[in-house]
Formats: C-alpha cells, structure tokens, sequence
C-alpha cells in the first residue's frame, strides 16, 4: 500500500490457476472446482481517498473495455461494504481503477479489483470487520474475491471459498500470453462435456520447483478444452509455447491469457544453452529418414494406458517424428514383469527400440533399473550423463533422484526415463529425437542397429 497526500494505493495481483478441476455442480448451478492458484507481482492498482461525493474513474491500458455503471465489480464491492457497515460509517470516496489486466481474460482480474477494494475501504473507513465477514462479502460479488483476499498461494475446494494455504511455495517465473479474444466464464462452464472429474491428487510435502512441475503433469484444467473449442486462437497461443517453452503450457482459467510455462528465475540462460545444443546437431538432407520402430513400456501400479500421460507422451513424439509406435504396455513395479516385457520385445523382430518410464526412483518400489541393468550386454553411460545434464538446466540438484540409463539387450537399444511426462519430453527432445534419426550427423543410432549383433552373426564373442 503506498500514500500520497491523502491518497491510498494498493496492488490488485492477478491470479493463476495452475491447476483446475471440475468435480460436481450444485443444484444452485455453481459448480465445484478444487484449485491451486498463486498471484502474480504484476496486477491493476486501486487508489482510494475520501471526497465529497463517491467518484470513480479508471484508467491503464485496459481502461475502454471496463463499464463505469454498477455493473462493476468495484463499485458493488464498494456498495456491499458500505451495506454491511451503515452508511454513517461510510463516507463518500473517490476510487481510480489503473486496468493493467485484460477484461475477462482468465486471470481474476474483477475479482481482485472487487478484493483489494475490499481491503483498502477497510482500511480508510476504520473499520472493524475479521478476515470472515469480508470473505462473506467478497463471496457474495463472487466465486473467486475470496481467494483474492487472501492473495497468496492457496488450495480452493467448494465453490471457490474452502481455502487452504500452501506455505513456502517457491517463486516461479510464468509467461503470460494473451491473444487478445475475450471469453465469459459462463460460457465456459456451460460448454463443460463433463462435470464429475477427479479431485486434485494431493500436493507434495515440501514443495519445490521439481516437485511441482511432477504434480502439475498429473493435473489438468478442465476448462481448458471448452475454452480451446470456442476461441481456436488460445489452441495456436498454446501450441506455441508448448514448444518455446521449457514447462507446462496450460491456461489459467481455461480462457485466453495462458499460463504459458512455469520454469525458475533464470530461464533465459536455459533457452540459450538450449540453443547451442541445438547448433551443434546437424541433419543431412542428403539422407532419407528411415522409420524405427519404437516400443513403450510404462511401469507404473496406478496407471492405466487411459491416464498413463509419460507413457503418451513418448508415443505422441514417437509418431509425430515420422517413427513407428510398435508396442505399448503398463506393467506394475514388479522385476520380473518389467524384465520379461522387455527381453520379449527385445526378441522381437518387429522392434528396434524399447522405452521404459517410470520405476527410476530410490523409494522401494522404483526398481526398473534394478530390473534391466543386469541383461544390459552394453552399458549406455553416457545417456545417463547427458540426460542428468539436460535435467539439471531446468531442475537443479533434484535430478540426482532419477536413476535413468540405457544400454543394449538382445541387439536392442532400451532406455529407462523416469516416470514423469517432463522427463520423458527432456528425454526424447534432448537425445532421442536426434540419435533415432538416421539423417542425424556427425553420427546416430540408427546406422549402428545392423551392427549391434555382428558378434553373435560371427559366431563369436565381441572383444
């Protein structure tokens, strides 16, 4: 809050919904989310003074596309205060809206006016009025002014107004892109195909940059695929910075401005190494592309292939660079099931390559290089080396909690990734996209698989 001759200014944060789910309606019509939002530093600006008669202005970027009628959420807040305090504790004052946020945008931007008026006509009429009376009255202007009372990164369930704090949650960078084509709400959740989705799945304990990039790829927003029907320029907005950027792209609410990518401070310095890898791989259009037929294993005892999303999102990147999806299968965290799947595949003359994900962990149950290590007949060190290296740019230190390899079985290359949807798109952006293509210089996988067995063709042992 900042002060000038009499005047008062407070910060209005948007706010981001990194991960939304539908999980009922009520007979009201309100429907039933379980949210984790956080709130930006950038936002709208309230400024409040007392004046000889209520006046309201706004200004900003965003300025011509707010109405200055009662329909604004400013001056119901402002009127339903004013209602529940009496009107001899209430005088007049002059509010100035600065609009840096996009009207019906996705981010909160009403309801965080509507909150921070709230707060900062509290704090300049002298009222005494708790934390729960306020909420009762940000609840009634709207589903999200409660949480954007709080400001702070929070858990919502209900409605909107069962609110739990999630304390130390790290600072993230996001990128913001809007396509400039405003959505109601309204017409969002009445484009629902479904309203009974899953809960959220429970937060990590001690939440970090790791862990929840992990969380969020088993999250969803489930307004996002109305929202994508209705205005085709957020599926082009996400589509782009699915590829520019190093984490999820999703939309906050569903609606244009997107929550484009959660990565750390510092992400600038990542794209650029990224860069210099990417410089360095080289195709040789002289070449023809041959296909490699690719086999995906996902080892995993709560998965099914419906919501097994590493193990769809290898097969997705598989098909969409032009290769061959030859075999797909879940096993639970068993060695024996993990070992037999892959020694069966790698006798099959139909398969080139087996993925694995999932099982590279330390907790008891991950044992999939346990499983596959000991028929490696080759050791492929250096794919562990450069995928901890890829995962250390985006990740720091947490990339040592991944056992991931590679090596030969049967004259079949197999790699072991972790469980997580973002490591198997490091993975294969990073190492097999480029070593699975024969066109690939200065060398690749591809042209050795002839050779991969010479030594038993030769009826001898290699040296």
């Amino acid at each position: 809050m900042d002060t000038a001759f009499g005047v008062r200014t407070w910060p209005a944060y948007a706010k981001i919904n990194l991960a939304l789910h539908v999980t009922g309606r009520r007979p009201d019509g309100y429907h039933l989310i379980e949210s984790l939002a956080v709130f930006t530093r950038f936002g709208d600006r309230v400024e409040i003074a007392l004046a000889d008669s209520d006046e309201f202005a706004v200004s900003g970027r965003y300025a011509p596309e707010v109405p200055l009628d009662a329909s604004n959420l400013v001056l119901k807040a402002r009127d339903a205060l004013r209602q529940t305090a009496g009107h001899e504790r209430t005088p007049p004052v002059a509010i100035r809206l600065e609009k840096n946020l996009p009207v019906a945008s996705g981010v909160g931007g009403g309801s965080s006016d509507a909150a921070t008026v709230l707060r900062g006509l509290v704090e300049t009429w002298a009222l005494d009025i708790d934390g729960a009376e306020l909420a009762r009255i940000g609840l009634s202007l709207g589903a999200d002014v409660p949480m954007c009372l709080v400001a702070k990164p929070l858990v919502a369930r209900g409605i909107g107004d069962e609110l739990s704090m999630v304390p130390d949650f790290s600072a993230l960078g996001l990128v913001l892109v809007n396509p400039g084509t405003p959505v109601s709400t309204a017409e969002v959740f009445a484009a629902l195909s479904r309203r009974d989705n899953e809960a959220l799945p429970p937060l990590p304990r001690g939440i970090d940059f790791h862990s929840l990039r992990n969380w969020l790829e088993i999250t969803r927003n489930d307004l996002e695929p109305a929202a994508l029907a209705m205005q085709p320029a957020i599926g082009r907005a996400l589509s782009w910075l699915n590829k520019a950027g190093s984490g999820p792209a999703r939309s906050p609410s569903g609606r244009p401005p997107k929550f484009a990518a959660a990565s750390p401070t510092g992400s600038l310095p990542r794209r650029a190494a990224s860069h210099r890898r990417a410089q360095m791989a080289r195709i040789d259009e002289s070449r023809s592309f041959i296909p490699v037929r690719i086999a995906v294993l996902t080892v995993s005892d709560t998965r099914s292939l419906p919501d097994d999303k590493s193990g769809q999102t290898l097969a997705d990147r598989i098909t969409e660079a032009g290769h061959i999806l030859a075999a797909r299968d879940i096993v639970t965290d068993d060695r024996e099931k993990i070992r037999d799947t892959v020694l069966a595949w790698s006798q099959d003359k139909n398969i080139d390559v087996v993925i694995t994900t999932g099982g590279t962990g330390f907790t008891g149950r991950d044992v999939t290089p346990d499983a596959l290590e000991p028929i490696f007949e080759k050791r492929m060190d250096g794919f562990s080396e450069v995928f901890h290296r890829i995962s250390y740019d985006k990740i720091g230190t947490s990339t040592i909690q991944s056992r991931a390899t590679g090596g030969v079985v049967n004259a079949t290359f197999v790699f072991v990734l972790p469980g997580s949807p973002g490591a198997c798109k490091d993975a294969w952006d990073g190492i097999l996209k480029a070593q699975l293509d024969y066109r690939h210089t200065p060398c690749n996988f591809v042209e050795i698989m002839p050779r991969l067995d010479e030594h038993l063709r030769r009826g001898k042992s290699a040296p």
